[in-house]
């Protein structure tokens, strides 16, 4: 477990809202307390990873990817994307997305940030009531509902209404989606007009985008042959 001294060190220069779009000063942690973030992070992975019964694969693929969030997590300096926008995890099924994001809203969890989740009938009710609240804290969005598609909606919210409030999304880098379509492809998916790039300029005015290529699966099939 992470150290009390660290942990106070830590809690006074992590944030996920930013207020204002202006320069934020990255952190130069010393590399004893970026070793025992690293760790920490690791280590939360790696857990949710096995309690989800799937194996850990560490390619340097995946290593790249968690150095990356990594990086944005803690801001720290030098980081390859920009620091005060969101994340939008792409890449198709089996690559494990969804522990990923499960995995840094714990790590957050532990410096007192929560992210806020929403099935997708509550976050209907919250957006039709006050749709300004839902961005009163940092939000984590499990899967993108497409019009044409029912599979997960209990879990899924309407993103495309989501992105009609980017000025919001913009003033805050505490929101992290995962998705099976990349930005351009979901122009189709969520049935809007194709001629347009809207919400493919969109999302990469408010996300640093992590495409996954070449996905190697995690997933552990147990099959019985007869």
């Amino acid at each position: 477990m992470i150290s009390d001294s660290t942990k106070n060190i830590v809690k006074s220069h992590l944030y996920l809202n930013a207020n204002l779009r202006i320069d934020f000063p990255a952190n130069n942690f010393p590399e004893e307390i970026i070793k025992e973030l690293k760790w920490l992070f690791w280590n939360i992975y790696e857990k949710e990873i096995t309690t989800r019964g799937m194996e850990i694969i560490n390619t340097d693929k995946e290593k790249a990817i968690l150095q990356f969030i990594f990086d944005w997590m803690i801001c720290r300096k030098g980081f390859a994307g920009d620091v005060q926008k969101g994340l939008y995890l792409v890449s198709k099924q089996g690559f494990g997305k969804d522990i990923i994001l499960r995995a840094i809203v714990e790590f957050f969890k532990i410096f007192d940030l929560n992210f806020s989740e929403y099935t997708n009938t509550g976050f209907c009710q919250g957006w039709f009531n006050n749709h300004e609240s839902l961005f009163a804290s940092p939000i984590k969005i499990n899967d993108i509902k497409e019009d044409s598609r029912y599979k997960r909606e209990r879990e899924s919210i309407p993103f495309l209404e989501f992105l009609d409030y980017r000025e919001q999304i913009n003033l805050r880098r505490g929101i992290i989606v995962s998705s099976n379509f990349l930005p351009e492809a979901l122009q189709e998916e969520l049935e809007v007009n194709k001629n347009q790039k809207r919400i493919f300029e969109r999302v990469k005015e408010c996300f640093n985008i992590i495409h996954i290529k070449g996905v190697i699966s995690k997933r552990i099939e147990n099959k019985l042959t007869l």
